[in-house]
């Protein structure tokens, strides 16, 4: 990848590592030293080079992308490309400084679900848990 590595690039399964390249979300070979997979473009992640995320099983694939005080994760089902999309996670302007949320997802150990920090209706930092139905 010569361009763009993705911001946060994923290690997949073996020598392959999920990062963006030319605005689409890539999957590339680091023992072929090829990209050789496109997952999507901007059309199916906004953003490619957000923060994103391989669960456990390998099943599913996430990216989290901004718009404005929200924060949105867009899930992709790696053998079937199904793709679904999340509300907005509300961060407000706690996006700069060392207080700042990073939006990261984390997955739990079942690969149904992410956790994220946001802020809560009443004005509290809290974390989420975006649940996938299976």
């Amino acid at each position: 990848m010569r361009r763009s590595s993705g911001g946060h690039p994923e290690w997949a399964w073996g020598p392959r590592i999920i990062g963006s390249f030319d605005g689409r979300q890539v999957v590339y070979d680091s023992a072929r030293k090829q990209i050789v997979e496109s997952l999507g473009g901007s059309d199916v992640f906004p953003n490619p080079e957000g923060d994103v995320s391989l669960s456990p099983d390998g099943r599913w694939f996430v990216n989290g992308h901004r718009e404005g005080e929200y924060h949105y994760y867009t899930f992709l089902e790696m053998k079937t490309r199904r793709v679904v999309k999340s509300a907005g996670i509300f961060l407000s302007t706690w996006n700069r400084g060392p207080l700042r949320l990073d939006p990261a997802p984390a997955w739990n150990r079942t690969s149904d679900g992410i956790v994220v920090p946001g802020i809560a209706g009443d004005g509290t930092r809290q974390m989420f848990l975006l649940q996938l139905s299976q």
